[in-house]
């Protein structure tokens, strides 16, 4: 299920880096979020996508990206934003139906 994996990802990344983690998700997850890696540690954030911008992790955990992409008129900007948080490690995470649409994301966001 998506909380356990989440979960499961996040504590990855607490081993991988000695600072923050920031779990990024669609705005209608953030609650669901924060449930899902309470007892973590002040280390791991919960936070939706549209809260992202100016803050940066050691590891960022997206969530969801076409979910996040598609809530916002801004789209694959708040995309690239949440993808751009992390200054060491950054892992996504998605379903194969959830993927943005290959077409509409820009060549910089595919390599």
């Amino acid at each position: 299920d998506l909380g356990a994996s989440v979960r499961a990802e996040a504590e990855r990344l607490l081993d991988e880096v000695e600072g923050t983690v920031g779990v990024v998700v669609p705005m209608g997850q953030r609650q669901r979020a924060r449930g899902w890696l309470k007892g973590l540690g002040d280390r791991v954030v919960a936070l939706g996508s549209l809260e992202a911008k100016g803050l940066e992790y050691d590891a960022t955990l997206v969530v969801s990206p076409a979910a996040v992409a598609d809530e916002s008129p801004a789209g694959l900007r708040v995309l690239y934003v949440a993808l751009t948080r992390a200054t060491q490690r950054l892992t996504v995470l998605s379903a194969e139906a959830d993927l943005p649409d290959a077409d509409g994301v820009p060549d910089l966001l595919r390599d």
